[in-house]
Formats: structure tokens, C-alpha cells, sequence
């Protein structure tokens, strides 16, 4: 059992991938924590590759020159202002 807060846009996120697992909502949430602890491996993984080999990168994208998200996605853990403001309302902060 699992009770806690979220933001609206990662509730109906949540709802929709729901809904393409046959409205299931648990079954959608132990496979979004399935694909987090997933990403986090990734992430680790990533880490220990660019410490092996500091000159290794992902190349930008062909036609704007921009940063593919798979390399954000590996660097850097990422919240919305929302999730932070919520958790900052939790822990007591002002």
C-alpha cells in the first residue's frame, strides 16, 4: 500500500499511462518505479563511463545543434518547481 502526495501534472501523467495498461493504476505505478530504479541504474552506469572515459560524449543533435534528452536524462536527476515545493512543504521549509 502506498499513500502519498503528487502534483497534479504527475497524477494525470500517472493516470494516463494507467490507462494504457487497461486502467490498472497500481499496475502503472509498480511499473513506473520499475522504470525509475531503471533510469537510476542508467545514471550510476553513466557516471562510472564518463569517470573511465572523460572524453566520451553524446553527440548533439543533427539538426539544431541541440542537447539530446538521453544525455540530460543520464546527467542530471530532474524535478518539476511543483515536486520541489511540495517536498520543501513537507520537510517544514518556508
Amino acid at each position: 500500500m502506498v499513500n502519498g502526495r503528487v502534483t497534479a501534472e504527475q497524477m494525470e501523467w500517472l493516470l494516463a499511462r494507467a490507462e494504457a495498461l487497461g486502467g490498472n493504476l497500481s499496475a502503472a505505478l509498480r511499473q513506473t518505479i520499475t522504470d525509475a530504479r531503471w533510469l537510476e541504474f542508467a545514471r550510476q552506469d553513466f557516471g562510472r563511463l564518463l569517470h573511465e572515459h572523460p572524453e566520451f560524449g553524446i553527440p548533439r543533435n543533427d539538426d539544431d545543434g541541440s542537447t539530446r534528452i538521453v544525455d540530460l536524462a543520464l546527467r542530471m536527476p530532474m524535478s518539476e518547481t511543483d515536486d520541489l515545493e511540495l517536498r520543501a512543504e513537507e520537510s517544514g521549509e518556508d
